[in-house]
């Protein structure tokens, strides 16, 4: 079908009828002129989620319907929606008489809305009071002329005779409804006839495919990228498109019958429940929630917007589920807030260097100074005392060194390194802790690991965080620690760092990288320590695993590229 445009002419209406032979069906029009041949595909852009949307809810809400006029006043609700600076209106004849015997538009009708579908040889008219130019899209079904929908611009200050250059999308809006239309109508007019005497009944959702959507409004509710399901007044799936399929990793001919909240992660299932019996109170809402796990793996973290279906009688029928897949996004912006919360600790900790600097400086210049002036008599004990001072102020002084040697700096800058080399320097910084807690240290390197290429602080700083969170689960006096380097294979240097602690609890494995997420009690930990070993790790193209079990212990695995 084709648009003709043309500035709005009077004339009287006819009653003349015509053959319905195929010479006339191509050439048939409506009291303000259709024309049966579409422009081409490629002149017409949809916007594809709004119309899919808008039409199926139309849809489900006309499926009971039990008069053509009801029909007609749903979708004529729908276009003006998704055409909202048009002037619409859709009309209904009679198959025999072609007489108009449903009128349904936003405005007036110019010489009133009874007027007969005939064929005109001198140019479209508008049928629309107020417009200046327009389209007719017939409404057909098994070559029969069921009606027309029109869609006519109002007055502008151009010429009237110019075509608007957004018919060519309102055209295939128009086109859509309209195929719909002629497949609800063609269907209740048999129904009607076959069941003229039985009452009405509910007639649950049906597929989409099956009820005269075609295979053009098909490929869109396909094509879309959003996530989209139709589901009934139990929860069940009636029908979903090919990005539902993808998301939860089914076969698309598999989606259908199945249970929607059986779909979402359990944690989650109690909020979805909310959002899905608000729908069927008939409201609208917005959740967001995480899927079951695919088979490849992936947890994908869906926004889904809930919305009743209703029929013609505002009965709900089931709710219409939207979703978009929001994992990649949440997860940048956890990455921004790890980096923003990362920078305020580091700002944090240069501080507190410096801070310890100034007073150390002191400590040790005055326990210096009294050794040098102390009286020949002087008590020994004395003396001890400040030898005891001086070595206090040497430790604290060696572990700010020591922390320095591995916290990055602008001036570092990365090379090749042994990485069995960084390892022992990082269980010299953690005797301390093993001592404390009364473990020992295993230190294994291979002959002939290749190196890697990196900065030597940050590398340190992942052995020490991890032998020291290491240490802090084994048991005490018990505890053993395996630190492992070698070379699995060519181009890759692994090292183990592995323990006999309490282990990790299933529910946080997922968690432990979290900044500020720990197990420790208060004042145990900061939680901030393999966050920082993760994001030290992805700068330097390492992969980190863990397996963990508890009561047996915790083992990371982490592999880089090597430098050879």
């Amino acid at each position: 079908m084709s648009a003709r445009h043309g500035t709005t002419q009077h004339g009287p209406a006819t009653n003349e009828g015509l053959p319905m032979d195929e010479h006339t069906r191509s050439r048939r029009a409506s009291g303000t002129r259709i024309s049966a041949h579409p422009p081409p595909a490629d002149t017409v852009s949809s916007p594809a989620d709004r119309i899919l949307a808008t039409l199926s809810r139309a849809l489900a809400r006309t499926v009971e319907s039990s008069t053509d006029a009801a029909i007609v006043g749903v979708h004529l609700d729908a276009l003006v929606e998704l055409l909202p600076a048009r002037a619409v209106a859709v009309r209904v004849v009679n198959p025999g008489t072609r007489a108009v015997e449903v009128a349904r538009s936003n405005t007036l009708f110019v010489g009133g809305a009874d007027l007969v579908l005939r064929l005109q040889t001198d140019g479209r008219r508008c049928a629309l009071d107020g417009t200046s130019s327009g389209f007719d899209v017939a409404i057909e079904a098994h070559g029969e002329l069921l009606g027309a929908i029109t869609v006519e611009a109002l007055h502008t200050a151009g010429r009237a005779s110019d075509p608007d250059p957004g018919f060519a999308r309102d055209l295939a809006v128009a086109t859509y409804a309209a195929r719909q239309l002629a497949a609800l109508l063609s269907v209740g007019r048999e129904r009607r006839a076959r069941t003229a005497e039985q009452p009405r009944r509910m007639i649950p959702l049906t597929p989409v495919a099956t009820v005269g959507f075609g295979n053009e409004l098909r490929a869109l509710f396909d094509g879309t990228r959003e996530f989209i399901a139709l589901l009934d007044r139990t929860g069940t799936v009636r029908s979903g498109n090919a990005a539902m399929a993808a998301t939860i990793g089914c076969p698309p001919e598999r989606l259908a019958g199945r249970s929607f909240i059986d779909l979402v992660d359990p944690e989650d299932r109690r909020r979805l429940g909310g959002s899905f019996w608000s729908a069927l109170r008939g409201q609208s809402s917005q959740i967001e929630v995480a899927f079951t796990p695919r088979e490849d793996g992936e947890r994908p973290l869906m926004a889904l917007s809930f919305s009743p279906v209703c029929d013609a009688s505002n009965m709900v029928l089931g709710a219409i589920v939207i979703g978009r897949d929001v994992t990649d996004q949440r997860m940048r912006e956890e990455q921004f807030a790890r980096a923003d919360k990362l920078a305020s600790v580091g700002r944090l900790a240069a501080s507190v260097v410096h801070e310890i600097n100034n007073p150390l400086t002191a400590i040790l210049a005055y326990s210096d100074q009294l050794t040098r002036r102390a009286p020949p008599n002087a008590d020994p004990r004395d003396l001890a005392r400040i030898a005891r001072i001086a070595e206090a102020a040497e430790r604290i002084r060696s572990l700010v060194r020591r922390l320095l040697a591995y916290t990055p700096s602008a001036a570092e800058q990365p090379s090749p390194l042994a990485l069995g080399d960084i390892a022992g320097q990082a269980a010299q910084f953690c005797e301390h802790v093993l001592r404390e807690r009364g473990a020992t240290l295993d230190l294994r390197v291979s002959p002939e690991t290749p190196p890697v290429y990196g900065l030597r602080g940050e590398l340190a700083q992942v052995f020490v965080n991890l032998i020291t969170n290491a240490s802090h689960a084994t048991p005490q006096g018990s505890g053993r620690i395996e630190v492992h380097v070698f070379s699995p294979e060519p181009g890759v240097v692994r090292a183990l760092v592995r323990d006999n602690g309490h282990g990790i609890a299933p529910k946080d494995l997922n968690r432990i990288f979290e900044p500020f997420f720990t197990t420790k009690g208060n004042g145990q930990g900061t939680g901030l320590g393999l966050s920082i070993v993760r994001s030290i790790l992805e700068q330097h193209r390492a992969a980190l695993q863990v397996e963990s079990a508890v009561d047996v212990g915790t083992t990371f695995t982490i592999e880089f590229p090597s430098h050879e």
